[in-house]
């Protein structure tokens, strides 16, 4: 059985502390854009922001799956860099299995609010696959949640 998680391990340097993980594919990524989310406090960029960023960006994933329909796809942004982003692309298998492929997109980072992502999603465009060996894992809809 596949397993995903997304979690913050704070380093204190807001990099490479932010850690997908699904099934053999572990990915550390950047909290920055995090800390930086403008839908939260613009006062505040430290541990205790990302980790209500990442609440709410998790919050938005559970949501974005609950509401796809058999055969749809939706992506759920899992990284934010200057010069792309990196998305799950969520297939519906049927009512009760989704199928997960790590994505790249162009769609920058900083185009995007983590706490927010909806209308940036509208606009990652063309995906590629995050390794070209790597294949959608098939898992429960609520291993996703």
């Amino acid at each position: 059985m596949s397993m995903l998680s997304l979690e913050f391990e704070d380093q204190g340097t807001q990099h490479g502390d932010l850690v997908l993980r699904l099934d053999h594919f572990d990915r550390r990524c950047d909290s920055y854009y995090l800390a930086i989310d403008t839908a939260l406090s613009r006062d505040q960029e430290d541990a205790d922001k990302v980790r209500r960023a990442l609440v709410r960006l998790l919050e938005q994933w559970r949501t974005d799956v609950l509401d796809l329909t058999v055969r749809a796809t939706t992506h759920l942004p899992y990284e934010f860099d200057d010069q792309a982003s990196g998305w799950l692309q969520v297939t519906a298998t049927s009512e009760n299995d989704v199928a997960v492929l790590p994505v790249w997109s162009a769609l920058e980072g900083h185009a995007l609010t983590p706490s927010a992502y909806a209308e940036g999603r509208d606009r990652i465009g063309k995906t590629t696959p995050v390794w070209k060996t790597l294949r959608p894992q098939i898992m429960p809809r609520a291993e996703v949640l």
